[in-house]
C-alpha cells in the first residue's frame, strides 16, 4: 500500500488536530505568520519528510488489525470447537485476554483519518471512543457465544418430522408443533376459504415495500405514511370485511340480557343466539363438563345455558346465560362463592380461552 506524505499549514483556531503529528504547522490568520511557516518548511524540507514518515498509519493499522483478528478467532474457535488457544495463560488473563488485545488493537486503529474507507467507517461508527471499542468488542464476542447454542437448538437437536407434539422428543426447538400448527398461527379463526384476503394483504405489503426500494429519498416519506394511514384501512378492507374470524364471550352479569341481544343483533341481525349442546367442544376441552355450563352465582334458580351465534358454521360468539361466570373468577371474599364452585368457573373460563386460541377439533 503506496502511502502519500502531506504537508499540511492549519490556522491556530484548530491547533488541536497537530497532536504530535509531524508535517502539520500552525500560522495566524495573517500572511506574514503564513510566509514565515513556508520559508521554515522549504529551509527544512528533507528534515521534516523523514520526520513525517513516522506518522505512517498503515503500521499501526496492520498492528490493530492483527490484534483485533486474533481476539475474534480466540472467542470464535472456544464458541464453536471448545477449543481455547490461550489455556497457557493463567486463569483471569485467559479469561480476559480477548478483550484486552481486541481493545488494544481498536486503539491502534483508531485515527481521526487513515485514507482507508473500511478503517475510517469503522472509527466513525463503532471506535470512536474506548468506551464505543469495549462496546463493540462486548456485542461481537456476545454473538459468537450465542450462535452455537442457538444453532443447536433451532436446528441441529430440533424436532422437524411427525405430526403431533408428541414427536417432540429432544431438547431443540419443536418445529412440529409449528408445523402442524402453523395456518391457526397465521390465520388464527379465519375461515378457510377466506384465507386469500389476508395473501392478498400480505402480498400487498411486500410488493409496495418493494417498489418504494427503488423511491426517490424524497418520495420515500410519503410510502411511510402509505405504511402508517392508507394501508391500515386497505388491510382492514381486504382482511376484515364483514366478519374478522375472531372469537367473542358474554357474561349476562345478571339483567344484562336484553340488551346484549339488542345489540348482538345489530352486529349479527340474521342470525339468533341457539343453545349449545352439551357435547360441544367449549365444553370438553381441556376440562369435561358433561353436564353443560356450570351454575356459578344463583340468581333466580333458573338453570345456566351456553348460548352461542353460529356465523358460516362456525361459533363466533358464546354467551353464559344465567351462570355468572365472572363472578367465579374473582376473590373468594367479594360473591362468597366456594373454592369449589370458583375452580369450576375458571375452568370453564379455561376452555373457553383454549377454544378461542384453538378452535373447533375439526380444525386443528
Amino acid at each position: 500500500m503506496k502511502l502519500t506524505l502531506l504537508l499540511v499549514i492549519v490556522f491556530k483556531e484548530i491547533d488541536h488536530v497537530v497532536r504530535d503529528r509531524e508535517g502539520v504547522f500552525v500560522c495566524e490568520r495573517d500572511r506574514k505568520s503564513l510566509e514565515s511557516q513556508i520559508k521554515y518548511i522549504n529551509n527544512n524540507y528533507e528534515n521534516i519528510l523523514s520526520k513525517i514518515k513516522t506518522n505512517n498509519p498503515i503500521t499501526n493499522i496492520y498492528i490493530g488489525s492483527f490484534l483485533l483478528s486474533l481476539a475474534i478467532f480466540d472467542v470464535f474457535v472456544y464458541s464453536f470447537f471448545n477449543l481455547n488457544i490461550t489455556s497457557f495463560l493463567p486463569g483471569n488473563l485467559n479469561l480476559f485476554f480477548p478483550l484486552i488485545i481486541g481493545f488494544i488493537g481498536l486503539s491502534f486503529i483508531r485515527m481521526e483519518y487513515s485514507g482507508i474507507k473500511l478503517v475510517d467507517n469503522i472509527n466513525k461508527h463503532i471506535n470512536p471512543s474506548n468506551f464505543n471499542a469495549l462496546l463493540t468488542l462486548l456485542i461481537i464476542f456476545t454473538v459468537l457465544k450465542a450462535i452455537p447454542p442457538a444453532l443447536s437448538w433451532m436446528v441441529l437437536d430440533a424436532n422437524i418430522s411427525g405430526d403431533t407434539k408428541a414427536a417432540c422428543t429432544g431438547t431443540g426447538a419443536c418445529w412440529t408443533y409449528i408445523k402442524v400448527w402453523f395456518k391457526r398461527f397465521m390465520y388464527g379463526m379465519y375461515p378457510n376459504e377466506l384465507h386469500w384476503r389476508i395473501n392478498s394483504a400480505f402480498i400487498l405489503v411486500i410488493a409496495l415495500g418493494f417498489v418504494g426500494y427503488f423511491f426517490k429519498e424524497n418520495l420515500k416519506k410519503y410510502l411511510a405514511l402509505y405504511y402508517v394511514i392508507i394501508y391500515p384501512i386497505i388491510a382492514y378492507l381486504v382482511i376484515y370485511y364483514l366478519i374478522s374470524g375472531g372469537f367473542l364471550h358474554i357474561s349476562d352479569n345478571y339483567g344484562l340480557d336484553p340488551f346484549i341481544r339488542k345489540e348482538m343483533k345489530k352486529v349479527f341481525p340474521e342470525i339468533d343466539f341457539v343453545e349449545l349442546p352439551l357435547n360441544h367442544e367449549i365444553y370438553e376441552t381441556p376440562y369435561a363438563f358433561k353436564n353443560g355450563l356450570p351454575k356459578i352465582h344463583e340468581h333466580d334458580d333458573n338453570s345456566p345455558l351456553g348460548l352461542g351465534l353460529i356465523y358460516e358454521g362456525r361459533l363466533v360468539c358464546f354467551y353464559d346465560f344465567e351462570c355468572d361466570l365472572g363472578d367465579g373468577w374473582e376473590d373468594e371474599e367479594v360473591h362468597n362463592d366456594s373454592e369449589e364452585i370458583r375452580t369450576k368457573a375458571l375452568k370453564m373460563g379455561a376452555n373457553i380461552l383454549s377454544y378461542a386460541l384453538m378452535g373447533p377439533n375439526d380444525t386443528k
